[in-house]
């Protein structure tokens, strides 16, 4: 299921506050992070892609992130 995610990009007093639409790939307890993939919405595809599913690329793209640097984990529901 497709999850909003709110999470803290960069370190130090540079942090800024990303979101994206993304499905929980993996948790590492040991290493205290999750990994996230993109998820297929329309939120996520470029405009100009008219319905086209995400690239390949973007299907392999990961985003590791530490328990720390979540902010907001909501359910995502598209209409």
């Amino acid at each position: 299921m497709p999850m909003r995610v709110l999470y803290l990009e960069g370190s130090g007093s540079s942090c800024l506050e990303q979101t994206g639409v993304f499905f929980l790939e993996s948790i590492e307890m040991e290493a205290k992070n999750c990994v996230w993939k993109l998820a297929d919405v329309k939120e996520n595809r470029d405009p100009e892609s008219k319905g086209r599913p995400l690239s390949r690329k973007k299907r392999d793209w990961r985003l590791p992130l530490s328990f720390e640097t979540h902010r907001r984990v909501t359910l995502y529901l598209e209409f």
